[in-house]
């Protein structure tokens, strides 16, 4: 598909709004907004795709919102699929797509009791189902429970998952409500929300 040379005003919008709002986690400048636009930054487009058949048979980028609901991206942002992101092309100037090791190093600022995803999630249940604790926000990420899509094109877990990308397209970084550890696990199946990381 051919490139775009700019953004549309929506995108400058949602460009706007991740250079604003970044947290440092040690030497790691982090978004805390999960991801809102429809081009690789070599201006290829990344079209919508709404049909479950369609989208489980694509093998190039792809974004959907969370249900097929625009209300839900201005809030949860797109929901991308692997081919959008295992490039690292899914990305603004100025920022990367994380790695694997970049979401373990979240770890190394766990305070008790930093097993729990709470830790990583906005503080109280706006945007999340209720669970035996609210989220802590310990360190600033301010995860939402934006769920994720899975191959078939079914939509899963909205307001109990969050579910980020990374670089290495089979890595996943995974928070819920559940009182479980936040984890970086081997996933090919989801397509999840995504943050970067600024250079």
């Amino acid at each position: 598909m051919a490139g775009r040379t700019g953004p549309n005003a929506y995108e400058t919008v949602a460009i706007t709004q991740i250079l604003q709002d970044t947290i440092t986690v040690g030497t790691v400048n982090w978004t805390v907004r999960n991801l809102n636009i429809d081009r690789l930054i070599d201006g290829t487009l990344i079209p919508e795709i709404q049909d479950n058949t369609e989208w489980a048979n694509t093998t190039t980028p792809a974004w959907c919102y969370y249900n097929n609901d625009p209300a839900n991206g201005p809030i949860y942002g797109k929901i991308y699929n692997k081919f959008a992101y295992s490039n690292g092309l899914l990305t603004i100037p100025g920022f990367r797509m994380p790695t694997a090791d970049d979401y373990f190093g979240l770890f190394s600022y766990y305070v008790y009791p930093a097993y729990d995803s709470s830790y990583f999630r906005e503080t109280g249940y706006e945007h999340w189902n209720t669970s035996y604790v609210p989220g802590l926000d310990g360190i600033g990420f301010k995860a939402l429970g934006g769920g994720f899509r899975l191959l078939n094109g079914t939509f899963s877990s909205f307001k109990d998952v969050a579910s980020f990308g990374s670089y290495e397209a089979d890595k996943e970084f995974t928070i819920d409500n559940q009182g479980d550890p936040a984890t970086v696990f081997t996933s090919d199946f989801r397509a999840t929300s995504i943050r970067l990381i600024k250079i």
